[in-house]
């Protein structure tokens, strides 16, 4: 059987499309796949920080307030350095209690505790 020059148009017209359509349902799980990992590395990165400002915080209740100034330091986790900046010490207005402030800064970000710890007079 012959076929007519418009019904051989009409296969291409059918096959594009199809094509159209398998364009636009693939677009969403393509940009899915490309954007979760970046995602994650950054969950990952301001988690990292987040626990070694929390570190940081604890670590300030070991000394007296005068002496918070000198605990600035650099940490490496998962390959990214972090750099960790003890904010000046506040006083609260209630004898004996400071605020402390931790800033932990990295070439994705930064992230800031801040939080009040019982100091000597």
């Amino acid at each position: 059987m012959r076929r007519l020059r418009s019904e051989r148009g009409g296969v291409y017209l059918e096959a594009l499309i199809a094509l159209a359509i398998l364009a636009l349902a693939l677009i969403p799980i393509l940009t899915t796949l490309i954007v979760t990992p970046a995602s994650q590395r950054d969950a990952g990165e301001r988690m990292a920080a987040l626990n070694l400002a929390r570190a940081q915080l604890e670590t300030l209740k070991l000394y007296p307030p005068d002496d918070w100034d000198g605990l600035d330091t650099t940490e490496t986790v998962g390959g990214v350095e972090y750099s960790i900046d003890v904010g000046p010490k506040e006083e609260t207005g209630v004898e004996g209690l400071y605020t402390a402030r931790v800033t932990v800064s990295w070439s994705g970000g930064s992230v800031s505790l801040t939080t009040q710890i019982a100091g000597g007079p």
